[in-house]
């Protein structure tokens, strides 16, 4: 049979799954939506990153999707097969030497930006003997109370370091803490 004669796989009727690859704002919330609105698709949620962990892991309870959620997985490829119109999509395990593949019919990438953060150039920033530290990757305990603190922006900084900052602003002259948010 040639591929002309072949019905695409996506008009025959099936039990749909969707895979959510990240459990941020955006993989949460249409997570959330998807099992509101269609409750009848298979669903499974991969996060990436640790965003604003104490919110998230509320709104993920609130909305009962922790079931979903496949911790310690990186997605290494995500392949459309045309011939059975289904996403092809291959994860490595983060702390064994383990792969698994996984088939959906819906493909939903929502890792966000801040997974690719970057610290920017700045002059003086190789002999800065502080501490650096990235919005999207706030160091677990870093108490910046007391502390001198430089702002470097890009954009808008989260409103946690603004209060955190108006708590500690003393002196910007002798910093002995650098953040950056890009």
């Amino acid at each position: 049979m040639s591929a002309k004669d072949q019905q695409p796989g996506a008009f025959l009727p099936r039990p749909l799954k969707a895979i959510v690859i990240g459990a941020g704002f955006s993989g949460i919330q249409i997570s959330r939506d998807i099992k509101v609105e269609l409750p009848e698709i298979e669903l499974e949620l991969y996060p990436v990153a640790s965003e604003i962990r104490t919110y998230l892991e509320n709104t993920v309870d609130k909305h009962h999707l922790r079931q979903f959620i496949q911790f310690n997985w990186r997605c290494v490829s995500a392949i459309w097969n045309e011939l059975v119109s289904r996403w092809e999509v291959e994860f490595q395990h983060t702390s064994r030497d383990e792969w698994l593949a996984v088939e959906s019919d819906v493909l939903v990438y929502a890792v966000g930006r801040l997974n690719n953060y970057k610290i920017p150039t700045t002059e003086g920033l190789s002999s800065f003997e502080g501490t650096v530290a990235h919005t999207a990757a706030w160091p677990e305990g870093l108490d910046i109370r007391d502390k001198g603190l430089s702002l470097l922006e890009m954009e808008p900084v989260p409103c946690n370091v603004y209060q955190h900052y108006s708590q500690v602003r003393k002196s910007l002259g002798n910093s002995n803490l650098m953040l950056s948010q890009l």
